[in-house]
């Protein structure tokens, strides 16, 4: 049967996902999907001017701003949700230069048993926007997509094969 999934792009405090949770599923929504970003989407110069810049309380010249660049680790953000959702939860999408393999696979077995709904990975090669400033080798975004994606592979039918023997 056909499935709805909804990206949330904005996401500063736990409690308003958690609230937007609970009407997701309302809704009949399948899915809620999270960014993993270290950088915003828009460019500083033309931030303030933007609706979801403002906090929920207000947009008077007083009202707190969110940050542009302010963002939850999405599989944190997952794993906070557990007790309060049983959508499914999924990265959109994370990249293979910063989260490696091992570390991938490990925050996924663990959300997918934790969550109610279960975890999917969204994954991707990342930008040169996102990545550059923070140091990551941007020469070769494909290329570390590639190895973690075959790490992955590997690594998910080792715990594949030891869950049928055991």
């Amino acid at each position: 049967h056909m499935k709805i999934g909804i990206s949330i792009t904005r996401v500063v405090e736990t409690k308003d996902v958690e609230a937007t949770a609970t009407r997701l599923e309302r809704l009949g929504i399948d899915s809620l999907w999270f960014p993993d970003h270290l950088l915003g989407y828009y460019h500083p110069q033309i931030w303030d001017e933007l609706p979801c810049a403002q906090t929920p309380t207000g947009t008077s010249p007083s009202a707190q701003r969110f940050d542009s660049d302010a963002y939850l680790d999405p599989f944190c953000l997952a794993a906070s949700l557990a007790p309060h959702t049983k959508l499914t939860i999924g990265t959109c999408v994370t990249d293979g230069t910063r989260r490696r393999a091992a570390d991938l696979l490990r925050s996924m077995l663990t959300l997918n048993q934790t969550l109610p709904g279960g975890f999917i990975l969204g994954i991707g090669a990342g930008e040169f926007m996102s990545l550059n400033p923070f140091g990551y080798d941007c020469k070769s975004l494909l290329n570390n997509l590639d190895i973690t994606l075959r790490e992955l592979r590997a690594l998910i039918d080792k715990v594949q094969r030891k869950d049928r023997a055991a």
